[in-house]
């Protein structure tokens, strides 16, 4: 059940990143800042560090697989990034600490690292050329802030649901040993 629920999550977040923060794009406003807002890699955030690696890898491929579907015109880029990157935040799950800082900082450093791993996609299959310096000046940056506020706004529901999450694999795998 619990599945289900965060995947309805994951198809509301990815619906609401490309149709609700779409009009509140900065570039509009007269700005060179561009807010790229990642909210699934935050649930991929959460889920990794909270259920593992084996969690964060499933939920990783179908994030990123609905993100191709719905968005790219590549499909399997952000597949295999957010497959990744779920992948190797779940193994920092035994050693993380549920703090609305830590979560913030990992964060940051979570979606930086996914932006450096797409560039790197995109320069090696030579998609379209950046200036490294201006990207991640006024598009990394400020989205990696944007990202890591949300990922610390939604610590309190999100640390609740990732419990219950927890308890309800935990009776199923009980359930399935005896």
């Amino acid at each position: 059940m619990m599945r289900w629920i965060l995947s309805t999550v994951i198809f509301l977040l990815v619906m609401l990143e490309g149709t609700f923060f779409q009009l509140l794009s900065l570039p509009q406003l007269g700005t060179s800042i561009e807010l790229i807002p990642r909210l699934t890699l935050a649930v991929i955030l959460y889920i990794s560090l909270y259920a593992g690696r084996h969690e964060g890898l499933l939920f990783g491929l179908f994030t990123g697989f609905l993100t191709d579907f719905v968005y790219g015109g590549t499909l399997g880029i952000f597949t295999l990034t957010f497959g990744l990157i779920g992948y190797l935040i779940g193994l920092f799950h035994r050693y993380f600490h549920h703090n609305i800082f830590l979560l913030g900082t990992a964060a940051i450093i979570v979606y930086l690292t996914h932006e450096h791993l797409l560039l790197l996609i995109v320069e090696i299959l030579r998609f379209s050329p950046m200036e490294y310096g201006a990207y991640l000046r006024n598009v990394m940056l400020p989205s990696a802030l944007f990202n890591s506020l949300f990922v610390m706004a939604v610590f309190i529901p999100m640390d609740r649901l990732m419990k219950q999450f927890l308890d309800d694999t935990e009776r199923k795998e009980r359930q399935r040993q005896s």
